[in-house]
């Protein structure tokens, strides 16, 4: 995870050169509504401004999909099986842990409808950094490292806390391609 970590400083850093648009931030469903059917209204922007458009959708994509053992940590939990062992220098996780079907459709979606269209056109307007994936892995291993604190054992039960670790490294090496998406 250090090695991720230090790797998404030089990656992920603000004043890489870059595309770059006007975006909210954090659009994901809990900050964004939708008013009489068709207008929609973006709350919370506290992180709205200049980023990169991979950047930009990042956030929404993990809170949406991912992250639903941040939101609900004790129900996910109940139904939670999780082993962890140690050898020599290598932690081994396992679990049982999966997306719902909502999650599934919803990460399916924005792949075909989202990632897919704007790698395309950002290959299109010669805008796609040759680490656009490895860009993607490292935002969403931030997700969760940077939205809570992982070992709060007041808040976090030990099985999450290492669920939540788990991600964040898988995401970190793997992205949505260790979901079964490629992109």
């Amino acid at each position: 995870m250090g090695e991720l970590i230090e790797r998404a400083k030089v990656v992920l850093n603000p004043a890489r050169a870059a595309l770059t648009i006007i975006g909210h931030g954090d659009a994901h469903f809990g900050n964004v509504f939708l008013e009489n059917h068709y207008r929609f209204l973006y709350f919370d922007p506290a992180f709205a401004g200049q980023h990169s458009p991979l950047l930009d959708m990042i956030k929404p994509l993990f809170h949406n999909v991912f992250a639903t053992w941040m939101y609900f940590p004790s129900d996910i939990a109940q139904d939670l099986q999780l082993t962890v062992s140690i050898r020599d220098m290598t932690i081994t996780v396992g679990h049982n842990y999966t997306l719902t079907p909502v999650r599934q459709a919803i990460l399916r979606t924005k792949v075909e409808h989202l990632l897919r269209p704007l790698i395309a056109e950002l290959r299109a307007l010669d805008a796609l950094p040759a680490d656009w994936e490895e860009i993607i892995q490292l935002a969403l291993m931030c997700c969760p490292l940077l939205t809570i604190n992982l070992l709060d054992g007041e808040r976090m039960l030990p099985s999450i806390s290492w669920l939540g670790l788990l991600l964040a490294v898988q995401m970190g090496n793997n992205g949505i391609q260790a979901w079964g998406y490629d992109l």
